[in-house]
């Protein structure tokens, strides 16, 4: 089989750039999610704060409310007291005055807590913002950068193609028929050359007259062992 040893080698190589390039197309749609996913899982943060942040004002609020409630009826007991007559009455009075008085202590604090928490929760909030507002310019300048990229990749991956066809058909048919059967094998590495008198493929060690079979690369000898195209050294070396 006649094979023209420096057209496989180059389409070889026109095989690898279309690899590089359709995995660079298909990268920038994937590093587009992954940063609109950021930007979601940010906002939702956001939103997260800021209602953490309104639950503990309205809290803190109602038990104000609670509070104040307390106060004034503390406020007509002491004020009862001075009028009753009767020991026991005064005693529950009293009784009761000092268990609203704890109440409200206890719910002073939870709410001076609650306070505390939303001051937190408002410096995260802020945080949050001029880090969503960052990651927003950043993904909008990707956006813009990703776009010329992919249309940039796509118009070379198109010249690529072209030249692909181009070569493919200064090919013996029956070689492309061998050639493309192991593409999806081995992608962009269907020819190697032998090392001293080894594959480079796959490293099998060659005997003697497979050796200078390859040397000679008067016909397409292909490894016994991974099948692929190979070439000597001196010629890989110079067409690489």
């Amino acid at each position: 089989m006649s094979i023209d040893f420096s057209l496989l080698i180059q389409i070889q190589g026109l095989d690898k750039r279309i690899l590089v390039l359709r995995r660079r197309l298909e990268s920038i749609p994937v590093e587009i999610n992954v940063r609109e996913s950021k930007l979601l899982l940010l906002r939702a943060e956001l939103d997260d704060a800021e209602s953490a942040r309104k639950t503990a004002i309205a809290h803190a609020s109602a038990v104000d409310t609670e509070v104040s409630s307390r106060d004034l009826r503390i406020k007509k007991l002491e004020k009862s007291i001075l009028e009753m007559t009767v020991p026991s009455a005064v005693e529950v009075a009293r009784n009761e005055i000092e268990n609203l008085y704890n109440l409200n202590n206890k719910d002073q604090e939870e709410a001076l807590d609650s306070l505390e928490q939303a001051d937190h929760l408002a410096e995260k909030v802020k945080n949050i913002r001029e880090n969503l507002s960052q990651q927003q310019k950043d993904f909008e300048s990707f956006q813009v950068v990703a776009e010329r990229d992919s249309e940039s990749f796509q118009s070379e991956l198109d010249n690529v193609l072209k030249q692909h066809q181009v070569v493919l058909k200064k090919i013996n048919s029956a070689v492309v028929l061998v050639y493309q059967s192991l593409v999806d094998k081995y992608p962009g590495e269907v020819v190697a050359c032998m090392n001293s008198d080894t594959c480079a493929g796959c490293g099998t060690r060659l005997v003697p007259n497979d050796c200078m079979r390859v040397e000679a690369m008067k016909s397409s000898f292909r490894c016994p062992s991974c099948g692929r195209f190979l070439v000597s050294q001196d010629f890989w070396s110079a067409q690489n």
